[in-house]
């Protein structure tokens, strides 16, 4: 079990493992799987003992309790360590899916803005609507939004994929007026 726990830290120095899931979540499960057989060795070890039970509060009884407990918190420690590798190596494949379908399931965003939006995205189309078009002069097409905070917009051309995309943040004040559809 003790053998398991620089994996978690070091894994990437295990040759030995094929990459993807087992290599994330193997040595996880297995610490998991040793610290409850371990855990019920004790529980074992505790109820038949094969002595006279004329002592119940013996020290030797108390270890054994506190390394049992130990073990379960130990198992609850890796299994909450496996979900979260879980959830971000399923945000990351999410991630990736979404920027290989080129966004498409992301609304569409035009921006109205009073300066101009300095930017790297390909594929945005901008009009200068003149002085004549009120507060929000510069107009914005071909934007998809990714994210929104409260305070900023991060957003991406819709012509973006995952190896090239370049993500375009607004901030969400009176300088932008940010149309989705």
């Amino acid at each position: 079990m003790l053998l398991g726990f620089p994996v978690f830290f070091w894994e990437k120095n295990l040759p030995t493992l094929p990459g993807g899931w087992a290599a994330q979540f193997v040595p996880a499960m297995l610490v998991a799987l040793v610290a409850t057989l371990a855990f019920f060795a004790v529980q074992l070890r505790l109820t038949h003992d094969g002595g006279t039970h004329d002592r119940p509060g013996r020290t030797e009884d108390r270890q054994w309790l506190s390394g049992g407990a130990l073990l379960l918190g130990l198992l609850t420690m890796t299994l909450f360590f496996t979900m979260a590798r879980y959830a971000s190596m399923a945000g990351v494949s999410n991630a990736v899916a979404t920027a290989q379908d080129h966004y498409r399931k992301s609304q569409h965003v035009m921006v109205h803005s009073r300066v101009i939006v300095q930017h790297h995205a390909q594929g945005i189309r901008y009009k200068d609507l003149g002085g004549t078009a009120g507060p929000y002069r510069y107009e914005y097409i071909g934007f998809r939004l990714i994210a929104k905070s409260p305070s900023r917009y991060y957003l991406v051309s819709k012509t973006a994929d995952c190896n090239s995309t370049k993500v375009v943040v607004l901030p969400d004040d009176d300088t932008v007026r940010v149309e989705l559809s």
